[in-house]
């Protein structure tokens, strides 16, 4: 049975572990020399604890205002709800996919990767 001096010390071990692997992290899925969806597996496949989680709303570049909402056209979101970006990337695929208008919105699914991995961004809470 550990002591608690032996699960605190344990404890800071893998805190220092976990603040070194995310810095190789982050420098590995923002470097744009490898390829995006290998980039973008190896985000999915990561723990939280190697991501960035906002406390406030994050509006993406690629979308309009008005994707992402509480009465948004991609997503509706109620306040101090949380948004995970992953969930956000399979909604815009699925939402690109089964467009019956030419016309309608569409997302750059690549564009909203590359922004999601230069932020590191896992989740965000929606405070509107």
């Amino acid at each position: 049975m550990r002591t608690e001096i032996a699960m605190i010390t344990e404890i800071h071990e893998i805190n220092r572990k976990i603040a070194e692997l995310k810095l190789a992290f982050e420098a590995y899925i923002k470097n744009q020399d490898y390829p995006l969806d290998e980039r973008w597996s190896a985000f999915c496949q990561a723990n939280d604890a190697l991501k960035n989680h906002f406390s406030s709303y994050h509006d993406f570049m690629c979308m309009d205002n008005g994707a992402i909402k509480y009465d948004g056209w991609l997503l509706h979101v109620e306040r101090n709800e949380t948004v995970h970006t992953e969930f956000i990337v399979e909604l815009a695929e699925s939402y690109n996919e089964e467009r019956y208008d030419p016309d309608m919105r569409v997302v750059d699914v690549d564009a909203l990767k590359e922004e999601i991995l230069s932020l590191n961004l896992g989740s965000y809470e929606y405070d509107w």
